[in-house]
């Protein structure tokens, strides 16, 4: 996995990341970006992530709040068309599979090589674009929106519960070990500094 950010004033070092990330891995990952983030941002800015689990978790928001920015954007969940950063990530790949690395180590090099030649003037169109996107997504939305007739599907469930899955707010099946496992893991104050 991969991690950077993007402004109109540049773009933060890229951090490798192995393995699945949880609310502390992002926060451990958050620690380490933190002075490539605030370097392109010398007084207030909001930051904008989308809302992954780990991203919207109660440390991590504690923690972008208390030494990042005070001002974090809500982004609308399932709208990578709405996050400038993924058409920064679209380029990335196009140029990183261009270079066709055969090992981890050669992926590595190729995405470092090919963040730093993404243009300033390319990160800007794609955040500047945005209203557009907006518009043209609302738009559509409108156009799809259900009519008044149409019947609405109902979940059923059988007597034993089978096909009856229970999600979350983020549409994701619910996994009771998961939700746990976050609530246990408290992060202590002074790991913030």
């Amino acid at each position: 996995m991969v991690w950077g950010g993007i402004s109109t004033r540049g773009k933060t070092e890229i951090i490798f990341i192995d393995g699945w990330i949880n609310n502390k891995r992002y926060v451990q990952l958050l620690k380490k970006a933190r002075k490539s983030i605030l370097s392109l941002f010398p007084e207030g800015f909001h930051f904008v992530q989308d809302n992954a689990r780990p991203h919207v978790h109660k440390h991590s928001l504690r923690y972008i709040k208390r030494w990042i920015s005070s001002e974090i954007k809500a982004h609308p969940p399932q709208s990578p068309d709405l996050n400038p950063i993924e058409l920064v990530w679209r380029k990335l790949k196009d140029m990183v599979e261009a270079k066709r690395p055969k090992n981890k180590i050669e992926l590595q090099r190729a995405i470092l090589e090919c963040w730093e030649e993404i243009p300033l003037s390319f990160i800007r169109s794609c955040i500047q674009g945005l209203p557009k996107r907006m518009e043209k997504a609302l738009e559509d939305a409108n156009n799809k929106l259900p009519n008044e007739n149409m019947e609405i599907e109902q979940n059923t469930s059988s007597d034993d519960g089978s096909d009856n899955l229970e999600y979350d707010s983020f549409g994701d099946e619910f996994d009771s070990e998961d939700i746990a496992s976050e609530e246990e893991s408290e992060i202590e104050e002074d790991d913030f500094e």
